[in-house]
């Protein structure tokens, strides 16, 4: 759940108009420690995906099956 959390964050962000501005508003918003480790990490679990957001899709769903088991 973390990456599809990550994915879509990345995605508000990299979407915006400004994307750094548009994270450090974020950021003063919910008071996020390491704010740097949550930008680069959700930027680029998007930047991976976007292309084929397909993939994505399906790599959730393997995941989720995994913890079924």
């Amino acid at each position: 759940m973390t990456m599809v959390y990550g994915y879509y964050l990345g995605e508000l962000i990299q979407l915006s108009v400004t994307p750094r501005d548009k994270w450090k508003e974020f950021i003063r918003e919910y008071n996020i420690p390491n704010e740097n480790y949550y930008y680069l990490g959700a930027t680029r679990t998007y930047k991976f995906f976007e292309k084929d957001s397909k993939q994505f899709q399906e790599l959730d769903d393997l995941i989720h099956n995994i913890d079924l088991s």
